[in-house]
């Protein structure tokens, strides 16, 4: 008997859940895989690193605007409707104001929800035109897409009974660049290198993966060969 074809995980609930506005859509869509287009809008010179192209992502994969969050937040009128936007993004402000020195407002730009050979994973996706000086800032901004995940999982979970997303255990981080730099007087960034075996599963620890420019695309298999998965 031939091998059974995996099965492709469906997150139709988690797109139920969440506002159009922070889903990035797909582009250049077939059978089995699209592109996305990742875009840094905050960028304003023109030789910032305003957009990264995954190609040949799996379909079933959810691609979501993390910093749209507490603006756009989940897809219900009360939020996008009148007045309750405003209402949404004060509620974030005030419950943390007090302790925003630590970062727990910031958010990485982008996570994705998707698989690969069998494997669910969560990929959390920062865009940084250097490196320079942005070592704890990166770290202070996945941590709190880290945790925002998890919030995002267990409303899935709660409110639709659907643990495909909850039972993902393969976290991984990956920051494009387009400049390097280390940050000043400092040799090297502790958990920083790129080295053979390193999993990059951890906030403090992410891929740095430099592109020439801004546009550029990349093959969804190459990020995960680097990932360890052999691609």
């Amino acid at each position: 008997m031939g091998k059974k074809k995996e099965q492709a995980y469906d997150y139709e609930n988690l797109k139920k859940l969440i506002c159009a506005d922070a889903l990035v859509p797909m582009v250049d869509v077939s059978n089995d895989t699209s592109d996305v287009r990742l875009y840094e809008p905050a960028s304003t010179k023109a030789d910032d690193l305003k957009m990264v192209q995954l190609k040949s992502v799996p379909n079933c994969t959810v691609v979501l605007r993390l910093d749209k969050f507490f603006t756009v937040c989940l897809s219900c009128k009360s939020v996008t409707e009148g007045n309750e936007k405003k209402k949404q993004f004060k509620f974030e402000k005030f419950c943390f104001e007090d302790i925003d020195k630590l970062g727990v407002r910031h958010r990485c730009d982008f996570l994705l929800v998707t698989e690969y050979k069998g494997k669910r994973v969560l990929i959390f996706i920062e865009l940084k035109t250097s490196l320079q000086g942005q070592t704890e800032q990166i770290t202070t901004q996945f941590k709190g897409g880290t945790c925002l995940a998890k919030y995002i999982s267990e409303l899935h979970y709660q409110f639709y009974q659907d643990d495909s997303i909850v039972k993902i255990s393969e976290l991984r981080y990956v920051v494009f660049h387009i400049r390097g730099g280390l940050d000043k007087g400092k040799k090297k960034v502790t958990n920083w290198a790129n080295r053979r075996g390193r999993q990059y599963d951890l906030p403090e620890a992410p891929l740095r993966y430099q592109v020439q420019q801004s546009g550029v695309s990349i093959p969804f298999g190459t990020l995960y060969g680097q990932l360890n998965y052999g691609g």
